[in-house]
């Protein structure tokens, strides 16, 4: 802990808070009393990870409402990611015409742009890049459980594998479950 005398304020510099002294409070070798409480910036944190958290819950209801098990226990993937661009290497070299792929993974970033998104998986061995084109042609079921998607949940895919113009390896999903 700092403590910083200035003729106008008295601070005391802690990590995690700041705390402003009154001026008029007595000094003592340089050091200031005061018996107020430390300003704490924790507690505005602390707020907004109670309304993620409920948030969470509301989400997970919903889902269980809608019959998903927001938790199974498995996903049968072709697959890893890895594997999959492989997959594509292989195919524009020429040397297979495999295309479909199931993967799997947890989301990373989700781009939302109108009917379509692109949205980035990770797993244990490494990324790949998933394109949602046309959410209509989707049934309603999937297209309400892709609005309730966020970073951080876990995903399967069934797609094929495919370039972007921007030179991404890319899954464009057919069906998906989350």
């Amino acid at each position: 802990m700092a403590r910083i005398i200035a003729p106008s304020i008295v601070m005391s510099i802690r990590i995690g808070h700041l705390t402003l002294l009154c001026p008029s409070k007595k000094c003592y070798n340089g050091v200031a009393f005061s018996c107020s409480q430390p300003k704490s910036y924790g507690v505005e944190m602390t707020t907004r990870l109670n309304r993620i958290t409920q948030q969470r819950r509301e989400k997970l209801e919903r889902l269980r409402e809608q019959g998903i098990e927001p938790y199974p226990h498995r996903y049968q993937r072709s697959h890893t990611t890895q594997e999959a661009v492989y997959l594509l290497e292989q195919n524009e070299a020429g040397q297979t015409e495999e295309k479909q792929v199931s993967v799997a993974g947890r989301i990373m970033a989700i781009r939302r742009m109108g009917k379509g998104a692109f949205a980035d998986i990770r797993d244990g061995s490494g990324k790949i890049q998933l394109l949602f084109q046309d959410m209509d042609k989707f049934p309603s079921e999937q297209s309400q459980l892709f609005k309730e998607l966020d970073i951080g949940d876990f995903i399967g895919v069934e797609g094929q594998v495919l370039r972007t113009r921007t030179g991404e390896p890319t899954v464009g999903v057919k069906l998906f479950t989350a």
